[in-house]
């Protein structure tokens, strides 16, 4: 374990796939929010749009959208994984936070990958469990998505990109065997 406090939240962060019934505090809340205002984007664009759903009755929605869209499309295996987890494909997290962006926009969906990492640490670093859920993309692009875009404050001129849960960790969880063949090194040849 290294001493590096940065290092060890990453090293420390795991997908949570249940979460305690209990709301966040403001102070988490504003912790959050505090995190993705210093999000990168490519060129300082600045163009994501975060949705911060705090309201059950709306996470459940978009929860019920996707597995709806997943029964009409025929995608048993995506409803098995869902089934074989929870009810929910948010997992009862209070938090639900999705990204979204101007459409068109080349960098969009890399810069949203760097905010829902950023929100993925900032949530372990304050102590909270995070699970980052590309699975709901289903609700905004199917037979609900326009009640699903209203329902997460979707500006008309953007689209859905991902989203994460967040809340007070239910579990725990052993980390995954690491790839480090995965990693190549390319070094100066004329040495």
């Amino acid at each position: 374990m290294t001493s590096n406090s940065v290092l060890r939240v990453i090293d420390e962060r795991r997908s949570i796939r249940a979460f305690e019934n209990k709301e966040l505090s403001q102070d988490e809340i504003e912790q959050l929010r505090q995190a993705v205002l210093a999000v990168p984007t490519a060129m300082n664009l600045q163009e994501l749009k975060y949705s911060f759903i705090l309201d059950q009755n709306i996470i459940e929605e978009i929860s019920q959208a996707v597995i709806k869209t997943f029964e009409q499309e025929g995608n048993t295996e995506a409803l098995e994984r869902i089934k074989s987890r929870h009810t929910s494909i948010f997992y009862g997290a209070p938090l639900l936070i999705t990204i979204s962006a101007p459409e068109g926009n080349h960098y969009s969906e890399v810069n949203a990958g760097i905010a829902v990492q950023t929100l993925a640490l900032a949530a372990q670093s304050i102590g909270l469990g995070s699970c980052i859920i590309g699975m709901a993309r289903s609700a905004f692009a199917g037979s609900k998505a326009k009640k699903c875009r209203e329902l997460a404050s979707i500006p008309s001129d953007c689209e859905f990109i991902i989203s994460i849960a967040i809340g007070h960790s239910a579990t725990s969880k052993e980390p995954h065997e690491s790839q480090p063949d995965n990693i190549t090194f390319v070094r100066n040849s004329s040495n």
